[in-house]
């Protein structure tokens, strides 16, 4: 299945969760793209910020039910309060 087939997918079999406290902060949850210019504290600050919204949410419970099947490791963007982790090469001096 392609990248597309896959979210369409997932997007299919999502749970209906009208209380998450997600809906409309997007931005926060969303992953890391070096090309963006956004910093790594920059990444880390919104995805704390999305962690600590993760944790406060009533739709916690079914939330992490889903993703645990439809957002196996390593993840690429925050969802049901886990975070991806970001591995950064140093460039060779």
């Amino acid at each position: 299945m392609t990248a597309w087939g896959d979210l369409a997918e997932a997007l299919m079999a999502a749970p209906d969760l009208p209380e998450a406290a997600c809906r409309g902060r997007h931005e926060l949850f969303d992953g890391y793209e070096p090309s963006s210019g956004e910093t790594l504290d920059d990444v880390d600050y919104r995805h704390t910020a999305a962690v600590a919204l993760c944790r406060k949410c009533p739709e916690l419970l079914p939330c992490r039910a889903y993703s645990n099947e439809a957002f196996p490791y390593p993840l690429t963007h925050v969802v049901a309060a886990r975070r991806p982790q970001y591995r950064i090469r140093k460039e060779a001096s």
